[in-house]
């Protein structure tokens, strides 16, 4: 599976392409199973009156057991072993990016390295008929960096014409603790409309709303399915932005797709 964004102004252009390889599979017996995969993004970016451009790339390696007992409708296993290499540096190419001078230019490449994060995961899954619930738990030792565990908690209920996901992660470190909470209902309404909303609210030291200075974030989506094959949809994205005083940078957008299914 992959994707590709592309994002263009009157100072930079971005393309944003990705894609997800996974395979999954039973193992010795039907209660075992194994989901190998990798997934990576990537941030193409050109400065127009510089003509100067940068890569970003994201990626994720995951190995991953799962090991059922259906009478209980419980997953016991899902042992995951995830490798990340990221570039945690990018962002300095975009501050002040229309006065960098070649020198500055040159050290900011110079930051670009790969840095590794090696995570263990252990979940467990309750599903019944409507309703799942999973909870997980992770730790992530981070190179060159502050190693953090998260605790995961998610659940999600269906009926005939309305879906509710929700749920909350907790993270801590010596550095501190924080957490976020999400809330996203779907409504399933006639002549094949679709409703959404998802709202995520941050604690205070969570690296989102310090780095954004906002604390909830919310998407609002629509879309209309149009025959068998064409789905027509708007998104407002990071809504909330337009409320709130605190807002260092004002994000919130429209944008609308028009899909296509083979």
């Amino acid at each position: 599976m992959g994707g590709y964004q592309y994002a263009c102004d009157l100072d930079l252009s971005n393309k944003l392409p990705l894609y997800i390889v996974e395979l999954n599979t039973p193992l010795l017996t039907n209660r075992l199973s194994m989901m190998l995969g990798a997934e990576g993004d990537f941030l193409m970016t050109k400065q127009k009156n510089t003509d100067r451009s940068w890569d970003v790339f994201n990626n994720d390696i995951y190995l991953q057991f799962t090991y059922s007992l259906p009478k209980w409708r419980f997953t016991v296993g899902q042992l995951g072993y995830y490798r990340k290499y990221y570039n945690p540096s990018y962002l300095v190419l975009f501050s002040n990016t229309n006065t960098l001078i070649d020198e500055e230019w040159a050290k900011a490449k110079g930051l670009l390295k790969e840095w590794t994060i090696n995570q263990v995961k252990l979940a467990y899954a309750y599903s019944r008929q409507k309703l799942t619930v999973q909870t997980e738990a992770s730790y992530y030792a981070v190179e060159d960096g502050e190693n953090f565990a998260e605790l995961g908690l998610s659940a999600y209920w269906k009926t005939r014409w309305l879906t509710m996901r929700g749920g909350s992660n907790l993270y801590t470190a010596k550095s501190g603790t924080y957490a976020s909470f999400r809330f996203a209902p779907t409504a399933y309404l006639p002549h094949e409309w679709q409703i959404g909303m998802q709202v995520v609210y941050f604690t205070s030291k969570t690296p989102e709303r310090e780095m954004t200075g906002v604390p909830v974030y919310g998407c609002l989506s629509v879309n209309k399915q149009l025959g068998r094959k064409w789905n027509l949809g708007v998104d407002w994205h990071d809504m909330f932005d337009a409320f709130c005083n605190q807002a260092k940078v004002n994000r919130h957008a429209a944008n609308m797709k028009l899909q296509y299914r083979f």
